[in-house]
């Protein structure tokens, strides 16, 4: 075959292809997934679907970039409407993440205790002729869990150091028990103080709480670390 024969055909596909343009879904989780009693819902830390005050949404492409960002429409709920899926094109496939956070946990996923993330095939996508299917028709999400944070390690505010003791002062997330550990080389950590469970403060939120320790002072240079207890 001549190539330059080859050249042009190629080039007429690319051409082809991109005066189809990307493909295009809409975004909304507004449906029962079939085999489901319940709608494809957020839920939050409290096991019910996540509130609207609260629910932040995040539509991120293959290569995790931010497409789409919002809050919820309904408690659970979330509607962003019709994205366009960069490297797809109509009636093709794509893949895409969504994350969700309660954004009294932290104000964007990455400082959020409270978030999960959830990858979305999709098929069959909309754009030129075809409209854009929701994603009831288009993907695979079935909806989406908070209960379980991302980090096992909560935050200290204070280390008030007062004669003998020292006061640790730190946030953890509500319904998990937590320990205090410390160490004075980086290698070896010790709990200290007893296990205990954050007290609700409205001030801070609704999914994390309060913790503090009175401890004794090793009078040597001391780090500390709060963690999880299974």
């Amino acid at each position: 075959m001549n190539p330059n024969c080859i050249r042009h055909w190629m080039a007429f596909l690319v051409f082809g292809v991109s005066a189809l343009g990307q493909g295009m879904v809409n975004i909304h989780n507004n449906f029962t997934p079939q085999g489901s009693s319940t709608k494809a819902y957020v839920i939050g830390m409290d096991n019910q679907p996540l509130a609207k005050a609260v629910g932040r949404v995040e539509v991120l492409d293959s290569n995790g970039v931010i497409l789409k960002s919002g809050g919820f429409a309904l408690p659970g709920v979330f509607a962003l409407g019709i994205i366009e899926i960069p490297g797809t094109f109509p009636g093709g496939t794509g893949v895409i993440s969504l994350r969700f956070w309660d954004n009294s946990s932290g104000s964007s996923y990455d400082t959020a205790m409270s978030r999960t993330q959830v990858q979305v095939q999709l098929s069959i996508l909309g754009g030129g002729t075809l409209p854009p299917p929701t994603l009831e028709v288009a993907g695979d999400f079935t909806g989406a869990w908070l209960a379980t944070p991302i980090s096992t390690i909560a935050h200290i505010n204070d280390i008030i150091p007062s004669g003998d003791s020292v006061r640790i002062r730190a946030i953890g997330t509500l319904n998990q028990q937590w320990t205090l550990w410390t160490t004075s080389n980086w290698i070896t950590w010790n709990p200290t103080g007893l296990p205990q469970k954050p007290f609700y403060d409205p001030l801070i939120g609704t999914s994390v709480g309060s913790l503090e320790w009175v401890v004794p002072s090793t009078g040597d240079i001391a780090f500390f670390m709060v963690e999880s207890t299974p």
